[in-house]
């Protein structure tokens, strides 16, 4: 279940903030990914912790993405790079 794999934020102005900042940035779909889910109002913490990326590990990792996928957007394929470092192989 996605709502406890993240601490979703619970403020309603969090959510109408992304939305006017995601319509200008992404006008076609933008919106809609941005807006308020049921997991803003979901009764728990996450279930586990969030899993640190560091520059340790596999190398023979293939990260795959694309520009106008407001949903994941392309800064996060970025930061993931960024996380992974130097990794031996890289």
């Amino acid at each position: 279940m996605i709502c406890n794999d993240s601490d979703w934020p619970e403020s309603v102005r969090t959510y109408q903030r992304n939305v006017a900042i995601d319509r200008i940035r992404y006008p076609m779909f933008g919106a809609a990914g941005a807006d308020i889910t049921p997991c803003a109002f979901w009764p728990s913490e996450p279930v586990e912790p969030q899993v640190e990326i560091t520059d340790e590990g596999p190398s023979n990792v293939l990260i795959l993405h694309n520009l106008r996928d407001p949903a994941t957007p392309l800064a996060g394929a970025r930061e993931l790079r960024q996380a992974f470092g130097d990794r031996p192989g890289w």
